[in-house]
């Protein structure tokens, strides 16, 4: 008997977007109180994860994605609760898996389709930055060039996601913050905080900052969810709507089997009119 738990299928295009994968998840509703509910997600190439009663049923929330603030790692709250979290600005979304390794698959699919694809298309194609340095005389920049699969930086021994501890905005290193580099614009810089060093950053404009700065993290949890599941996947400069169907691929074909079906609680059955009435808007 199939498992409309760990099911996940591949549906064809709806109007200008297409869905990429979708399958059954329990999701919790805005109120903290809320239970979990099984719900039908069906995830689309713009980034755009919608959720339903039934496979095709009638849409009762969307999730974009591309909008979250971050995606965290995957939480477990008991033995059969596997935990994916997408925080926006109004409220955080909480689904879950009973299977773990579906939970996994599911968390990494989320990860990548949040990553902004333009921003991806430009880093794997090169991005020149100006990179900062200290001098006696004062500040000096020096164009650099961030490229590769790898996302290679500076120099040919720095992989940006190799050591990569945290991402700050501003002023925020001994350097910067440096009386020489009183001229420098707080909301245009960005560090890299690597294991044994700092990497300062003129990106030359708040946005150039904001979109390194919440994509460089997804890009290495999504390397990391990856090399977790030991499914070898490469960048290709080619990213486009091709990206997320390249992720899709392995994770449907390293689907472990069905396992045994896990029913919802009877809360979640219960909870249904209530959330026709509302409770449980986006």
């Amino acid at each position: 008997m199939s498992d409309p738990v760990n099911q996940q299928t591949q549906a064809p295009a709806v109007a200008d977007k297409t869905v990429v994968l979708g399958a059954w998840l329990f999701k919790r509703g805005k109120a903290k109180s809320s239970e979990y509910k099984k719900r039908y997600f069906s995830l689309y190439d713009d980034g755009t994860l919608e959720y339903a009663e039934k496979e095709g049923g009638q849409v009762k929330g969307k999730i974009a994605l591309r909008e979250a603030l971050t995606i965290p790692g995957l939480d477990k709250e008991n033995d059969n609760k596997f935990v994916i979290r997408v925080p926006l600005a109004d409220r955080e979304y909480k689904m879950y898996s009973p299977n773990e390794e579906h939970a996994k698959k599911w968390h990494s699919v989320v990860v990548a389709a949040a990553i902004n694809q333009d921003w991806l298309k430009s880093a794997l194609s090169g991005v020149e930055l100006k990179k900062i340095h200290a001098t006696s005389k004062g500040s000096a920049k020096k164009t650099v060039k961030i490229s590769g699969s790898s996302l290679a930086g500076a120099y040919s021994k720095d992989v940006l996601l190799s050591g990569l501890t945290k991402i700050t905005v501003g002023k925020d290193t001994e350097v910067l913050k440096k009386e020489c580099n009183v001229d420098l614009v707080a909301d245009q810089l960005f560090s890299l905080h690597l294991e044994d060093r700092t990497v300062d950053f003129d990106a030359g404009s708040k946005d150039t900052v904001d979109l390194w700065a919440r994509n460089l993290p997804l890009v290495q949890t999504f390397m990391a969810s990856q090399e977790a599941r030991n499914i070898k996947f490469r960048f290709k400069k080619k990213v486009g709507k091709n990206f997320l169907a390249r992720v899709i691929d392995p994770v449907v074909e390293a689907n472990p089997g069905q396992p045994e079906q896990q029913e919802p609680a009877a809360a979640d059955k219960a909870a249904d009119k209530e959330e026709e009435a509302g409770a449980d808007k986006q």
